[in-house]
């Protein structure tokens, strides 16, 4: 059995492998270029010209980056929704893991596997276990509020 290898088995080569390195290179423009390569590889098909292929590709991947490019990076990378490192903990939860003092309102809370200095906006004794929620984080510290136990 012979293996014959044609153009077209190139141009979606290329375009497989711009496609894996685009999940490292932010932007969406490794994608633009491998749709483009789609477009060499579908003209491949009508024309063995690699000029028309050449030209094929080229216009593929500009019109990706007209038109593709802005829809997805508008819906890949909405930051509204995005939250990440401490911004993530704003809203969650934590279990206090040293009393807060009423007088400092200083504290510690836990919150997945890592121990935070916290303080309290109400000036009263969180023993440890007591539920917070994390309702705002400054430099290195957080801002909680006591959850009222459900039992």
């Amino acid at each position: 059995m012979e293996l014959s290898l044609e153009i077209w088995h190139f141009w979606l080569v290329a375009c497989l492998f711009l496609f894996v390195l685009e999940v490292f290179v932010p932007g969406f423009i490794l994608g633009c270029l491998a749709i483009g390569a789609l477009g060499g590889m579908f003209a491949s098909w009508f024309s063995p010209a690699w000029e028309i292929q050449l030209i094929a590709a080229s216009v593929t991947a500009t019109v990706s980056f007209i038109f593709i490019r802005p829809f997805a990076l508008k819906r890949l990378f909405n930051e509204h929704d995005l939250k990440t490192n401490v911004d993530s903990l704003i809203g969650r939860r934590g279990r206090v893991s040293q009393r807060f003092d009423p007088h400092l309102r200083k504290g510690r809370v836990a919150i997945d596997g890592d121990d935070w200095m916290a303080y309290t906006i109400h000036s009263q004794e969180l023993a440890e276990g007591h539920i917070v929620e994390i309702i705002q984080v400054k430099s290195n510290s957080l801002i909680v509020k006591p959850i009222e136990s459900d039992s």
